[in-house]
């Protein structure tokens, strides 16, 4: 028996298709155009419609079984397709000449256009800068460009009044900048020289006591680790030193606070006590050349 071709005009019977399994389904469905990833009974339905006897003009009774990779399928005979010969033209009609035909354009019947249009067309709009088509066979010449005005040398002038405008008002902002950062400038370096003075005279200053207070608690060992552990003659010795160097120079210092009549003035300050240096004459207890502190 003849071999069915692949993609051609197979039929299939709902009988044979129920019998087959799905992947023989999705195989025939494959070869005739049919998505096979649905259910098998849309596959089959599918398969039918598009082979209907209806479809392709052939009464199912000319169906034929052929065998197809060892399966049983039903197959249509291929339909001869008659070519129809030219109708011969009389030659009285040769003799008439041409004859004249209307096309119907769209402008011409507007029931026959597909938008049912029943005004023309409007023309089609050109722009103003082209100055030729396609079709001039001339050169084409370049667009014109537009009209610029020309200004004046009034208006020079104005734009460069407004010009300078803008600078003057950009110098003053940084005319105000340069006199705030001055000003800064100067805050800072007065405070560096305060600073500076200030530096020079506590150096002065711990100069002085070095010289007279550190040298001398030096050479007296209780001076210098204190009296807690000191012996008794030497307790006393401190005491007497104290009483004699130290205590009638702060009596003094609150005499003198106690005449000042701005003493509240001055008594929140840092500098209120002043050291003074004054030549020591000697006394009994050192006979050393050593300089008094005086509150």
């Amino acid at each position: 028996m003849p071999r069915a071709k692949k993609g051609g005009s197979t039929r299939y019977s709902r009988d044979t298709l129920e019998q087959l399994t799905r992947t023989q389904i999705q195989q025939i469905a494959k070869t005739q155009g049919v998505k096979a990833n649905g259910k098998t009974a849309a596959i089959i339905n599918e398969l039918l419609s598009r082979q209907s006897p209806r479809r392709l003009g052939t009464p199912e009774t000319d169906i034929i079984h052929v065998e197809e990779d060892g399966i049983a399928h039903k197959l249509i005979p291929e339909v001869e397709v008659i070519k129809e010969e030219p109708v011969a033209v009389s030659p009285s009609r040769l003799e008439q000449g041409p004859v004249q035909m209307t096309v119907n354009t769209p402008g011409n019947n507007p029931l026959t256009s597909s938008n049912r249009r029943c005004t023309p067309y409007p023309p089609r709009r050109r722009s103003s800068y082209t100055t030729g088509s396609s079709s001039d066979s001339g050169p084409s010449r370049p667009p014109t460009p537009p009209h610029v005005p020309f200004q004046t040398n009034e208006q020079h002038v104005r734009i460069a009044r407004r010009q300078l405008k803008r600078w003057n008002d950009e110098r003053v902002a940084l005319e105000d900048e340069l006199a705030e950062h001055s000003n800064a400038l100067q805050y800072a370096l007065q405070e560096l020289k305060e600073g500076q003075t200030e530096i020079h005279e506590r150096g002065w200053r711990r100069a002085i006591i070095e010289k007279n207070i550190v040298a001398r608690m030096k050479e007296v060992r209780p001076y210098w680790d204190g009296t807690p552990f000191m012996k008794k003659p030497e307790q006393e010795k401190w005491k007497a030193f104290v009483a004699e160097n130290w205590e009638p120079s702060i009596q003094k210092f609150l005499g003198r606070l106690e005449e000042d009549s701005v003493a509240s003035t001055i008594s929140g300050e840092d500098e209120a006590v002043g050291f003074e240096i004054e030549g020591d004459e000697g006394d009994e207890h050192d006979g050393d050349e050593h300089g008094e502190i005086v509150l």
